[in-house]
């Protein structure tokens, strides 16, 4: 089955990849460029949408990318069980890689507050995404 967009085969060094969830609530898409991949959510995280996502950081052009950014700009709602597969790939035994999140929305940065997650993240601009 072919994904309007999927170009995984097309060149190894650059690739984008959307995928659409089957919740229309949530939308993701990828950007892979040599060993970096830069994920962009937007929608609504939550228990419904949240499996899209954790599909979407389980890729293996995901999984094996040194240096994840996770775009959460776009995010209008978000609870934990939402978040939770970020939280997974940001903890997941991957020597010498990284995750970073972009500060996000409000509603983004207020889970990050309540939970004390704003520690465990690199925070970077989404204007600083390469």
């Amino acid at each position: 089955m072919s994904i309007p967009g999927d170009t995984r085969d097309a060149d190894p060094t650059f690739a984008v990849r959307r995928v659409t969830a089957t919740a229309p609530r949530l939308g993701v898409s990828t950007i892979t460029c040599g060993d970096e991949a830069t994920v962009f959510v937007e929608g609504e995280l939550d228990v419904c949408t949240a499996p899209a996502l954790q599909r979407e950081l389980a890729r293996d052009a995901v999984r094996r990318a040194r240096q994840v950014v996770v775009d959460l700009d776009r995010v209008e709602f978000v609870d934990l069980s939402g978040f939770a597969p970020i939280v997974s790939l940001a903890f997941a035994e991957r020597p010498g890689a990284s995750v970073s999140i972009t500060a996000g929305s409000a509603p983004v940065q207020t889970l990050l507050g309540l939970t004390g997650l704003t520690d465990r993240f690199d925070v970077v601009q989404a204007g600083s995404i390469s």
